[in-house]
């Protein structure tokens, strides 16, 4: 059979393949690329190359998510991966692969559970898993799935058959065959495409105040489905659970705001069901993790080690809300009740009890009567943990089960045999829909906003008031303020709606109100062109009410609107002798000098969301430098951070100008010293801010943080 043509192929997911004689090459594994893969003729590779960066800080995703390629070569072609490693990158991926196919080396749970618990063991559980006929000792182990090679500027890999890997004088790949470079490919890959985001003037999507919504409900070797996760709503907001790769981009295309998501719900560390979790971070504001201590120690461990940032640095990026085992919690008024899984690593499921409705999630398990009986006849679980297995949950209004892919997951079988009144409470998830035997009496949950689940729909006067009380906290402008001035806005405040397309703004007009989106989005249009977009949580038109001057744009609706409303008088009242009247004179200030402009200038600022953009505007001050103006001195702390608006500036990377943000704006927020001079090499003006705002800021917002430290570095 004569030799494929050299091809290099872009996968859609990311990551590039080349076809050799000894197969195809992977360079780079993002997630789910094993999904591209398994449909072509070539197949799942064999051979995997590490790119040099082992995370994509722009789309918050794995370079590196090696273990469906590891699970498919190793359960379904019988071999291990080969994955070529540059210096110092084995040992990374070793702790990646450690927490997803085995977990934890200590499971320590004495946080995990009340004081007086009993505790489970968890490691003789997933001891159980790792019982494998294929592995050389009977026990699944590292060696048996994986092997590491080296390449470095003086050593390439030989692959046998004619075939090696090598590094060439600028560091980038060159795959040979027969001595002959058949394909380059760069050290350092491109993020992978993400989704189109699609901007539609469809109505808001109004969430269920109890529900839930199907992000994807496919497992990790489906190439036709999203794998699992979803939105559970709880009191109008929502809470992602397990989001799958892009769940926020999903959420864009969708039209639904970032901040209705109260946090992320984590249940294990699987590829599948943690993929997406730092994308959330990346977004604007602070966002909650909920997971038990053990599963959040092993997702710092895991991303830890594929970031390059400290554990302290990688922890800063969330607020952690820890989990207790078989203690009810409440969160967002619901009250959750969690338990540990039968699973191959520490995993959770849950209940959950609102308003006289319930919800379960089996979570990912083997929640198989025979197999439990089978583990705990070999001595793998007490009776007690035994029986608490056995007793699932069947009992709540709806349930959400796993059906994935034995020997980890429960077999559709195991669910088929509950009764006919369970079996129409369930739906299925983690499972292939066109693999569904005919003969099973079961339904596969549906995807999309569409095939929302609402147990309630219409808030009750008291759930309706607390919903004003969260939009309104989520406006920066209150958050400055007293207690008893919050309450006397709450008093006054009134809703107002309009249609797409409506004007509730005239450019030109007497301000007589100040409004916050409490759903849908605005568009501010300038000059006949719509100039920006403003949605929940966003407030609109404070700058003509504290400086009693005209409206200076018309605001439309761009979609169905609701609108907080407050009169002139009441908001004038209440912000009276704070600092919000200098914030709010600031904020104009800059806005007609062109901060908004400016900012758009930046690669980085320009993608942040208009919330952000405006809170920044806010603490920005327009200054002017001379020509030589030294910015920032040789081994000193800098004092300021600039965005350039007009002249020119030297760096040690060389000279920038108009939306450049000099000096690094991660060192000047964490106090470093820059080690050579900034100068002004013309005059130059531009927004200013001062570390101590800077610092205070990306506290805030620690997904800009990490895009401006990058991967890579101590955090």
């Amino acid at each position: 059979m004569s030799d494929p043509e050299p091809t290099l192929v872009e996968l859609d997911r990311g990551g590039v393949l080349v076809e050799t004689r000894i197969g195809p090459i992977q360079f780079g594994y993002p997630p789910e690329t094993i999904k591209d893969t398994m449909v072509r003729p070539s197949g799942v590779p064999q051979v995997f190359v590490a790119p040099k960066t082992l995370f994509c800080v722009d789309r918050g995703i794995s370079f590196a998510d090696i273990e469906f390629p590891v699970y498919f070569n190793f359960f379904a072609n019988r071999r291990p991966v080969l994955a070529i490693v540059r210096p110092g990158q084995r040992e990374e991926l070793i702790h990646v692969l450690r927490e997803a196919l085995f977990g934890p080396e200590e499971i320590e749970l004495r946080e995990d559970f009340p004081a007086d618990a009993a505790l489970p063991d968890l490691r003789r559980e997933m001891d159980y898993f790792r019982l494998n006929e294929l592995a050389m000792s009977g026990r699944l182990e590292l060696e048996d799935v994986i092997e590491f090679r080296t390449v470095d500027a003086d050593t390439p890999v030989d692959l046998g058959e004619g075939v090696e890997i090598a590094l060439d004088a600028a560091g980038d790949y060159e795959v040979r065959q027969d001595d002959k470079t058949i394909a380059r490919v760069p050290s350092e890959l491109s993020p992978p495409p993400a989704p189109p985001e699609v901007h539609t003037s469809r109505d808001p999507f109004v969430p269920p105040f109890f529900g839930l919504t199907v992000l994807g409900r496919g497992h990790g070797f489906d190439p036709a489905e999203k794998t699992t996760g979803f939105i559970l709503w709880v009191g109008g907001k929502g809470i992602l659970v397990d989001p799958p790769v892009d769940s926020t981009e999903w959420l864009k295309t969708h039209e639904i705001s970032p901040k209705l998501m109260e946090g992320v719900l984590l249940t294990h560390c699987h590829g599948d069901h943690d993929a997406g979790c730092l994308q959330k971070v990346l977004e604007e504001g602070r966002t909650t993790l909920f997971t038990t201590p053990l599963i959040h120690r092993s997702f710092l461990t895991k991303y830890r080690s594929l970031t390059g940032l400290s554990r302290e640095g990688l922890a800063r990026l969330v607020d952690f809300q820890p989990l207790t085992i078989g203690r009810p919690i409440t969160i967002l008024g619901g009250e959750f009740l969690f338990r540990y899984t039968f699973h191959s690593i520490p995993a959770i499921g849950f209940e959950l009890f609102y308003h006289g409705r319930s919800f379960c999630y089996s979570g990912d398990t083997l929640n198989d009567p025979a197999s439990i009986e089978r583990a705990h006849s070999m001595g793998y679980m007490d009776d007690a943990r035994r029986e608490e297995l056995l007793e699932f949950p069947w009992n709540h209004d709806i349930i959400f089960h796993e059906a994935g892919v034995p020997p980890i997951h429960t077999p559709i079988e195991a669910i088929a045999r509950q009764p006919r009144n369970v079996r129409r409470k369930v739906f299925l998830v983690h499972i292939t829909p066109s693999r569904m035997p005919e003969d099973v009496d079961l339904r596969v949950a549906e995807e999309g906003v569409q095939a929302t689940l609402r147990f309630k729909n219409k808030p009750s006067q008291r759930e309706h008031d607390v919903a004003i009380l969260d939009v309104m906290s989520q406006c920066k402008l209150f958050q400055q303020l007293p207690f008893d001035r919050c309450r006397d806005l709450l008093a006054a405040v009134t809703e107002e709606t309009y249609g797409a397309g409506e004007t509730f703004i005239h450019a030109g007009a007497r301000g007589e109100k100040f409004y916050i989106i409490m759903s849908g989005k605005a568009a501010v249009w300038r000059d006949d062109r719509e100039f920006k977009i403003y949605s929940r949580g966003d407030y609109i038109g404070e700058t003509a009410l504290i400086l009693d001057q005209p409206r200076n744009a018309d605001v439309r609706a761009k979609t169905e609107l609701t609108l907080l409303a407050l009169r002139r008088d009441d908001f004038l009242d209440a912000i009276r002798g704070t600092q919000v009247v200098l914030t709010c004179r600031r904020l104009a200030r800059n806005r007609e000098l062109g901060a908004w402009e400016v900012v758009q200038e930046s690669p980085i600022l320009r993608g942040l969301s208009t919330t952000q953009k405006t809170e920044l505007q806010s603490i920005l001050r327009h200054d002017t430098f001379p020509e030589g103006f030294v910015l920032a001195g040789a081994r000193e702390v800098p004092d300021f951070a600039l965005i350039v608006a007009t002249g020119t500036v030297k760096t040690p990377e060389g000279e920038v100008g108009r939306g450049a943000m000099v000096p690094d704006f991660a060192k000047v927020a964490r106090g470093e010293p820059y080690l050579e001079e900034i100068r002004a090499i013309s005059q130059v003006t531009g927004f200013s801010i001062s570390r101590r705002k800077l610092s205070a800021f990306l506290d805030e917002n620690p997904g800009l943080d990490l895009r401006f430290r990058g991967a890579g570095k101590d955090g």
